[in-house]
């Protein structure tokens, strides 16, 4: 079994988390390594409804690990490319911003490929002080 295979059978387990998405994060990320997301897009807007809906993110065995916890319920996704990765935590945004409402409003908008740059991909400190993307 590789590492992957582990990684997935033990985020997966019995298909629940134990405890809420704040102690799924913190066991996360000294045990695995996926960590959580806690912002998205160029003002850092918040990503999930923490400690409810938690996304995570990592690298295993050179694939990219997409782990999304919903209330105990964590659902897993792998992709070949870092690129394929941030695409599918935008969708998750999306998808969050627009069902939750806790991020930049996205009502104007009906899929994903419209929303416009500032809406996509990792938030990073260095934006913030000038340092680029």
């Amino acid at each position: 079994m590789s590492a992957l295979d582990r990684l997935r059978a033990a985020l997966t387990e019995g298909g629940r988390a134990a405890g809420d998405g704040l102690e799924w994060a913190t066991a996360l990320s000294a045990h695995t390594p996926l960590s959580a997301v806690a912002s998205w897009g160029r003002d850092g807007w918040d990503l999930g409804r923490w400690p409810l809906v938690v996304i995570a993110t990592g690298e295993v065995d050179g694939t990219h690990v997409l782990a999304v916890y919903v209330e105990g319920d964590v659902y897993v996704s792998t992709f070949a490319t870092a690129a394929e990765l941030v695409a599918a935590v935008d969708l998750e945004a999306f998808h969050w911003w627009e069902s939750l409402g806790n991020g930049p409003d996205v009502s104007g908008y009906e899929r994903l490929s419209e929303l416009p740059a500032e809406l996509r991909g990792p938030f990073s400190t260095a934006r913030l002080e000038g340092g680029g993307s």
